[in-house]
């Protein structure tokens, strides 16, 4: 139980936001992870690092930056 208080806890997500970009960006950070290009050293950088799933976040906002 994770409601001390009333307070919810644990949720890592805020619920903002539109999940169908989130899956392209995400679907296209993977994609760019696997090539030689500058996302897909950032993506192995970043993985090697703190582990796949927050890359898979970081190249796909650099993607939204750079579009």
């Amino acid at each position: 139980m994770k409601e001390p208080a009333g307070k919810k806890k644990g949720r890592s997500s805020t619920g903002h936001g539109n999940s169908y970009q989130a899956r392209v960006l995400g679907n296209a950070a993977v994609a760019a992870g696997k090539t030689d290009t500058f996302l897909g050293e950032r993506y192995r950088r970043i993985a090697r690092h703190r582990g796949r799933k927050k890359a898979v976040v970081a190249v796909g906002r650099s993607l939204l930056v750079i579009i």
